[in-house]
């Protein structure tokens, strides 16, 4: 048996969500792709520069009702106004739940979650059902010291040491989740470059056959290679771009590090 999909989450009284909580979001990761403003981030790692994360807004007549990052991927988070979607559900019992921790009866809930689908477990190191209770604190770290931050805005450049708002420091010392360690999240590049390459092999060779009578007739790939190499320079040449700056882009976006940096 395999974890195959676990949502955590945490409801804190009093945080009334706003337009004005967007600029507050910070995350620290590599950028993978815009949905609307910031950079959708994916994946997160020490050492990287924090940064604003793409973000959707949901809006209840001009009261905003939650925000989602990263919607549908592996790693996601929707923070929402959990009183009002309790009067759509139903699930009344959830009062009673709040009352007993403190609730005053009246204050706005809102609900911190955090989704993370296999390909994101299986990156953190959860296999095992039977020991997943104690990889939590590591998943709850992860997400919320690394992945994503509410914070308290200043003038300083340096978005990691902008202080993070009340609201998100209890939101990280939630009790059940104890005091983990941030979990690990390692990218199996070995087996990507490995596909990248099938897909390649498999293109160029398809490629080759539309160019029949172009190429040598003994042709083992070299001219092929020749071809798409004066091919590919014209293309890029009208995108006015250049393969070493879309290389060094992607580099970033995966955050792999030239062995000459690293060293």
């Amino acid at each position: 048996m395999q974890v195959s999909e676990v949502h955590l989450c945490a409801d804190i009284a009093g945080w009334e969500l706003s337009l004005d909580d967007a600029p507050a979001f910070i995350t620290r990761g590599h950028r993978r792709k815009t949905h609307t403003e910031g950079d959708d981030v994916d994946d997160a790692s020490e050492g990287e520069p924090f940064i604003r994360p793409s973000l959707e807004l949901n809006m209840t007549g001009r009261r905003c009702t939650g925000y989602e990052f990263s919607k549908g991927a592996a790693h996601s988070c929707t923070i929402y106004d959990k009183t009002k979607e309790i009067t759509v559900s139903r699930k009344d019992w959830m009062q009673a739940v709040w009352l007993s921790n403190g609730w005053d009866g009246e204050s706005r809930v809102t609900r911190v979650e955090f989704r993370y689908k296999r390909e994101c477990l299986k990156e953190l190191g959860v296999e095992d059902p039977y020991t997943l209770l104690d990889q939590l604190p590591g998943l709850w770290a992860y997400s919320t010291l690394q992945w994503l931050r509410h914070t308290i805005p200043t003038d300083d450049t340096n978005r990691g040491r902008w202080e993070c708002s009340p609201f998100w420091q209890a939101i990280q010392q939630a009790d059940f989740f104890g005091n983990g360690t941030p979990a690990v999240r390692e990218r199996k590049r070995v087996g990507d470059l490995r596909l990248i390459c099938q897909m390649l092999s498999g293109c160029s060779t398809t490629a080759a056959a539309y160019l029949a009578g172009q190429l040598p007739a003994d042709e083992d790939g070299t001219h092929f290679l020749l071809w798409f190499m004066t091919w590919q320079e014209e293309y890029l040449r009208k995108k006015r771009v250049s393969f070493g700056a879309v290389r060094d882009f992607k580099q970033t976006q995966l955050g792999v590090i030239p062995d000459a940096v690293a060293a």
